[in-house]
């Protein structure tokens, strides 16, 4: 009878030490790490200088001490500035390791994108402790708190850090918000961006660039979706970005959704997907989401989701996709010109225009994006483009340059 022996802990710890410098993706996720480990890893990550680009201890059962740590390590230590993603989800991290985390964000050396706090016990305390410190991580654009037992006062302490942030991408999912929490969010929303200082950091006037918004499993109800769908109607959220609205699992009924589908017609913000799964809707509330769909002056929504609404039958769900085809404002038409030009920027050896008609218009653009000193083009394709002895002339001459 054959039998499978994994390595233990000391013998995963060792090989990962040992190969530190050359590694650029580091994954402990489940080890089953000690303190002791813990304690190991975090010496080396500061002694050592390495090419790392991604951390992840997850699921370790790591307590604040130990994460603690670790994020000193890899955001403060001068040999891991090249850290973009850190993985902290399915830990032990309450309150104490959240301030310890914020201190670490506030002398961060690395250029953190990412941060995961999945399914740790952050809780109100941790997040007011921790918001403070997002507006000095200019470089971060993903945070992701779900599961952390967060309710409305953490929360309103995040919003009012989101206007200062240049975060992209936020999932509170699976927390306590309520319907207080998202008129919290709301507030943020409405809330125009300006400057400020925190301690000795300078911060710039940016607008919130949050594209992505993920508040499933949160009991906000209809008077939570109303809240939301106000502020992002308002002429004060013009400067939103918000493309991505996850609302499933919310006890929105009607009401709510009503709101919503005004929010779908008029939103300044460019929502593309909205999530309404597993909700209370019935079939006037849905009816009022595809109308709004189909014929909003200022639709551009691509995705709706409905699935796990009881109350609507299955042949409701063919007539979402055929309002979502009438909606043309959804769809984003491509530009072979445009998409030549970015890649000329980018530094592209080779671009084929095959049958693109660029006209004399095109043809300026095209020889601007050619003169700029970045560009490494070696092959340029232009059959049937429909060129004039203009256009030649034109090309030629950036050509001679």
């Amino acid at each position: 009878q054959a039998s499978l022996s994994l390595p233990s802990v000391s013998v995963v710890m060792d090989a990962a030490l040992a190969a530190l410098p050359a590694l650029y993706v580091l994954d402990l996720s489940g080890a089953g790490l000690a303190s002791e480990d813990v304690a190991r890893l975090a010496c080396a990550l500061t002694s050592t200088r390495t090419r790392l680009t991604s951390v992840s201890l997850a699921n370790n059962r790591l307590d604040s001490e130990s994460a603690a740590l670790i994020s000193e390590a890899v955001l403060k230590g001068p040999g891991c500035d090249g850290v973009a993603l850190l993985d902290l989800s399915w830990n032990r991290i309450d309150s104490v390791g959240a301030g310890r985390l914020a201190e670490a964000l506030r002398r961060c050396r690395t250029k953190l994108v990412s941060l995961n706090l999945e399914c740790n016990d952050l809780q109100d305390l941790g997040i007011e402790l921790l918001a403070p410190a997002l507006r000095c991580c200019r470089s971060l654009r993903s945070l992701c708190l779900a599961g952390n037992r967060i309710g409305a006062k953490g929360v309103a302490s995040l919003a009012t850090a989101l206007p200062h942030c240049s975060l992209e991408e936020l999932s509170l999912s699976r927390n306590y918000l309520g319907a207080h929490g998202a008129a919290a969010l709301g507030a943020a929303f409405r809330a125009p961006a300006s400057g400020s200082v925190t301690e000795d950091v300078a911060v710039p006037v940016v607008a919130c660039p949050l594209r992505s918004l993920k508040i499933a499993v949160n009991r906000i109800g209809d008077t939570g979706a109303e809240a939301l769908a106000e502020a992002l109607t308002g002429p004060s959220c013009s400067w939103l970005k918000l493309e991505c609205l996850d609302l499933g699992n919310n006890l929105i009924g009607d009401r709510g959704a009503f709101a919503l589908a005004g929010m779908v017609a008029q939103s300044r913000a460019p929502l593309v997907s909205l999530n309404l799964a597993r909700n209370r809707l019935q079939q006037a509330g849905a009816e009022e989401l595809l109308k709004a769909m189909e014929h909003g002056h200022e639709s551009r929504l691509q995705t709706l989701e409905l699935h796990g609404n009881v109350d609507l039958g299955d042949s409701f769900f063919s007539r979402v996709v055929m309002a979502s085809r009438r909606n043309c404002r959804s769809i984003v038409p491509f530009d072979p010109l445009q998409s030549a030009l970015e890649m000329c920027k980018a530094g592209c050896y080779s671009v084929d225009l095959t049958g693109v008609h660029l006209g004399a218009h095109g043809m300026e653009r095209l020889a601007a994006a050619m003169s700029n000193r970045r560009v490494r083009l070696s092959t340029l394709i232009l059959n049937n483009v429909r060129l004039t002895d203009r256009d030649m002339q034109c090309l030629c001459d950036v050509l001679s340059h």
